[in-house]
């Protein structure tokens, strides 16, 4: 059997630009582009209640998708309510020309990328910016609580697990048990862009799919 090559790259995001919250649309952009330049056909899911539909953006074809409901109590009402759309928009790309790899940045992209994984058996690389416990004043709160192990169980299930920075990866390592799973890799520099290609790569190669 031949071994398999990189060619399809799926980004789930919750934020994509203009749609930006924090750091997370920056670093899904810079991935997605940089992607492209290396003749990858990227296909980015993302959440915007404005901007409904597709679209070619700078080499890169964004999908974005909206929630069945515009009023939510809290952001664990709305992950659970909008992962449906994601798996949907992402199950049409992949049925459509194919998906080599999965790449979900932060925890509310983890229960579609979760679900894709397992259904349509493809690596998954996660990425996290923080984790709840960086960024809870009350880590035993049930909403902190509730986050943690939607964290936790992407972190588990995806094949590599990547942080922007070192603060993060040692998070990683100390709250979720993954002493050597954790890698740092800063979007935009291109030394760290080479080392997540080389990932990206050698689970393709190796035939690594989800169980």
């Amino acid at each position: 059997m031949r071994p398999m090559t990189l060619k399809r790259v799926l980004v789930l995001t919750a934020e994509y630009p203009p749609r930006t919250i924090g750091e997370v649309a920056a670093s899904a952009r810079a991935l997605s582009k940089r992607l492209a330049t290396e003749g990858i056909l990227v296909s980015v899911v993302t959440f915007d209640d404005w901007r409904p539909g597709q679209a070619v953006e700078e080499g890169v074809r964004v999908c974005r998708v909206t929630a069945p409901v515009r009023t939510f109590y809290s952001i664990l009402t709305w992950a659970p309510l909008v992962a449906p759309e994601f798996v949907r928009a992402s199950s049409s790309v992949i049925r459509g020309e194919g998906v080599d790899l999965i790449h979900s940045f932060e925890w509310v992209t983890g229960l579609p990328a979760i679900t894709l994984k397992a259904v349509y058996r493809l690596p998954l690389v996660c990425t996290f910016h923080s984790i709840e416990a960086q960024r809870a004043a009350d880590k035993d709160s049930p909403l902190s609580q509730s986050i943690s192990f939607l964290e936790k169980e992407l972190a588990r299930e995806s094949d590599v697990v990547t942080a922007t920075n070192e603060d993060t990866a040692r998070m990683l390592r100390s709250e979720y048990g993954l002493p050597e799973k954790a890698s740092v890799i800063r979007f935009g520099v291109e030394s760290d862009f080479v080392d997540l290609l080389s990932i990206y790569r050698r689970l393709v190669r190796d035939g690594k799919r989800g169980s």
